[in-house]
């Protein structure tokens, strides 16, 4: 099975380095990243056919002709896949979202999603300094216990993450802030595993749970202990997930 893997907010595909180093070589040869696009400024209203959705739909067109499509994606990348995948029913035959949801904002029918009133704080703080936002992004995305390895995400990939033009960063604030893909879950008929961290204070587990209860064929693997970015601080038990699920499609 060929997989296509999507990157969260203030990152790229390089995020999902340590998580494909863990997976076994049958699996990893197969797998490809996808960097999302550059933009010059927010795009107000973005609805299902959006630029992210978009641009992981051509790359899904020219993969699904190699086989069997798994979609996967981290954080914003995990609701960019979701939305690419409705409008993409039928190329792609399974899906892994680590740490996403399908609202990312709270309101009424979605009390537990994040405070619109701080995602527009840090889009507000970006123009007096990306790099500061994007640092205490980073110190969100993991738990109590998990602090060895954030210190050596931020000295190092992280740092070069900091230097993301405030423009893009935007830009994906905004999709948060505005993409609602619960209406189009219906077309989404493939299995579809959540992995989500137990701490997570970016996308609450709760999120997860009604994700996962609105999709006929979706389970649901909660990381004790564990933050916003399993990928990194449970790599290995996320790629052991991830094989099994894989092997269930494949068996």
């Amino acid at each position: 099975m060929t997989s296509l893997w999507i990157h969260g907010w203030a990152s790229d595909s390089r995020v999902f380095e340590t998580l494909l180093a863990a997976l076994p070589p049958s699996v990893a040869q197969n797998a490809s990243t996808v960097d999302l696009p550059v933009v010059g400024s927010p795009n107000q209203g973005l609805d299902a056919d959006s630029l992210y959705a978009r641009h992981i739909y051509e790359r899904i067109e020219h993969e699904a002709s190699r086989g069997p499509l798994l979609l996967a994606g981290w954080s914003m990348g995990a609701m960019a896949a979701l939305e690419a995948a409705a409008m993409a029913a039928g190329r792609v035959a399974a899906l892994v979202l680590i740490s996403g949801c399908a609202r990312f904002v709270h309101e009424a029918n979605n009390p537990v999603g994040q405070d619109p009133r701080a995602v527009r704080t840090m889009l507000n703080r970006l123009g007096r300094g990306s790099a500061k936002v994007v640092e205490r992004f980073q110190n969100s995305i993991f738990a109590a216990g998990e602090e060895n390895m954030r210190d050596l995400f931020i000295s190092g990939l992280g740092n070069q993450y900091q230097k993301i033009p405030a423009d893009t960063l935007a830009h994906g604030l905004d999709y948060l802030m505005t993409a609602d893909l619960r209406p189009n879950l219906n077309k989404i008929t493939c299995p579809v595993l959540l992995v989500h961290g137990i701490r997570d204070t970016v996308i609450n587990l709760g999120l997860a749970k009604l994700l996962a209860d609105s999709l006929p064929h979706a389970r649901l693997h909660a990381l004790e202990n564990a933050g916003h970015a399993p990928l990194l601080s449970r790599a290995g038990e996320t790629a052991g997930t991830i094989v099994e699920f894989i092997a269930e499609r494949q068996g």
